[in-house]
């Protein structure tokens, strides 16, 4: 809806900060038994300005008049999964692996959106606007996941799983329980 002229008249600024680690420890203390954890963490910080001078807008109602806009973004996700698995043989042909663990998840979008309409000339911030608009938002949402899982061989040719996997997400308000998800499947090798 712009002609190049009118997008020219812009001028925009984005500021991008980022941090991402994770760690991956493993942990076997016997021949039976090994444990496993994964965390993460991702941290955004995004600041946006955008200015559009007195009569230098495109010229779209009081868009001409001028207008300033400051926002600024936090964003943070952490996960954390922690898995433990027993392996052992029942007999000579049998295979039992036994796994349970748990996952959890955070993310965090905190927002302030400061704009400022009607610019006097040589004016360049949103405060100097005389239609002030200010804005913030914060999402929050966490997740807790626990599993178990029970996986038996016969001779390395068929293969019996059942699991059950309990979620709780913050999404859903302190009312709502645990939901509970099954697991079972049965798979057979026909031939080497």
């Amino acid at each position: 809806g712009y002609t190049p002229g009118d997008i020219f008249q812009f001028y925009t600024n984005q500021n991008i900060q980022r941090f991402l680690a994770s760690m991956n420890p493993n942990f076997r203390p016997t021949s039976w038994l090994e444990a496993r954890g994964d965390f993460g963490v991702d941290l955004t910080d995004r600041q946006e300005f955008q200015l559009c001078q007195l009569q230098q807008c495109p010229d779209f109602g009081t868009q001409r008049q001028g207008r300033a806009r400051d926002a600024r973004t936090n964003l943070r996700n952490l996960t954390a999964v922690i898995t433990g698995t027993a392996s052992w043989n029942l007999s000579a042909s049998i295979l039992s692996r036994t796994t349970a663990g748990t996952q959890y998840g955070a993310f965090q979008d905190d927002r302030g959106d400061a704009e400022g309409q009607q610019l006097p000339p040589g004016a360049q911030t949103p405060a100097d606007g005389t239609i002030p608009i200010v804005r913030s938002a914060t999402t929050l949402q966490k997740t807790l996941g626990l599993f178990v899982e029970e996986q038996v061989s016969f001779r390395d040719r068929l293969t019996l799983t059942g699991a059950v996997r309990s979620d709780q997400n913050s999404a859903f308000g302190t009312d709502f329980q645990r939901v509970y998800y099954p697991k079972a499947s049965l798979s057979w090798v026909m031939s080497d």
